[in-house]
Parts: C-alpha cells; sequence; structure tokens
C-alpha cells in the first residue's frame, strides 16, 4: 500500500513540474525589459563616471561639463566655479575608484564609490592623497546619463576659492 502511494505522489510531482517550471519563466519573460533597462541605465552611469574620472584627470574642464547635469543639485554654477579652482590649484590629478554598491531608482542611478585622489599643488609642495566615500548620482535622460549630485565625500570640486 505505501508503495503504491510513493508512486502516485511521484507521478503527481513529476507531471505538475512543467506546470511550475513554466510559471517561473512566464514571471520572467514578463520581468525581463524591466531588468535589461535597468542594467542599460546602470552602464550609462558607470561610463559617464568613468568619462567624469577621465577628463577631470586630463583638467578638460568644458569635457568633464558634458557629463554634469545643468540641473546639478547643488549649484550648477558653483560647482563650476570649485571644479575650475581645483584645476588652477593643483596638477597632475589622478583618481582610482571603486564601485561598492549601483542602484537604479526612478530613472536615477547612484553609485555608492570608495576612492582615492592624489594631486600636486600649483605652488610648491608635496603631493597629497585623499581617500574617500562617494554617492555619485546620475540622471538618465534621452539615453544619456549625466551628474546631478555627490553626497558625502566630495571628489570633484573641492577647492575653496
Amino acid at each position: 500500500m505505501f508503495k503504491k502511494i510513493s508512486l502516485f505522489l511521484v507521478a503527481g510531482l513529476l507531471m505538475a513540474g512543467p506546470v511550475f517550471a513554466q510559471v517561473g519563466s512566464t514571471s520572467d519573460a514578463v520581468n525581463y525589459p524591466a531588468k535589461a533597462d535597468e542594467t542599460k541605465n546602470i552602464e550609462l552611469a558607470k561610463q559617464a563616471m568613468q568619462n567624469l574620472v577621465d577628463m577631470y584627470q586630463a583638467e578638460r574642464e568644458e569635457a568633464f561639463f558634458q557629463n554634469v547635469s545643468d540641473r546639478y543639485l547643488r549649484s550648477y554654477v558653483d560647482f563650476r566655479t570649485m571644479v575650475d579652482s581645483d584645476f588652477r590649484t593643483y596638477n597632475m590629478i589622478r583618481i582610482q575608484y571603486w564601485i561598492d554598491r549601483e542602484v537604479e531608482e526612478g530613472g536615477r542611478v547612484n553609485l555608492n564609490i570608495h576612492w582615492e585622489r592624489s594631486w600636486q599643488p600649483m605652488t610648491a609642495g608635496t603631493p597629497q592623497l585623499t581617500q574617500g566615500h562617494s554617492k555619485m548620482v546620475f540622471e538618465i535622460m534621452d539615453g544619456k546619463a549625466t551628474l546631478v549630485d555627490q553626497q558625502e565625500d566630495a571628489l570633484f570640486g573641492v577647492t575653496n576659492m
């Protein structure tokens, strides 16, 4: 009697398995476009972050600001002035950064990073090394990511006038 019940249960589970698999795969198919958009937006933000670092190290202010939104949350004009001051105060700028976390929220991508920045003061002095953690917030519009905010430790625009 026990063997018949066991066989019946096994046979029933084997027949029900494809139904469960179908339900799971249908759900995945429904969520796939949203996940693909999220992945694309995160990649756009990561590329914009790399462009910012590259242009900052090269001290190419106009190219740097092509990756910054004119809706920068902490005053676009002040941020431009501070980055310009960085370039007039320091040279030989080098930045290394590592992404700790990437999250998309409502058309924005947050990259939590930790970084090291070294630079040489224009006036005589020894190179300075700074480390920090930042949350870089990127806005995604028209297939392009631009920086709208940097929170915690500022990586760019740190020199006071």
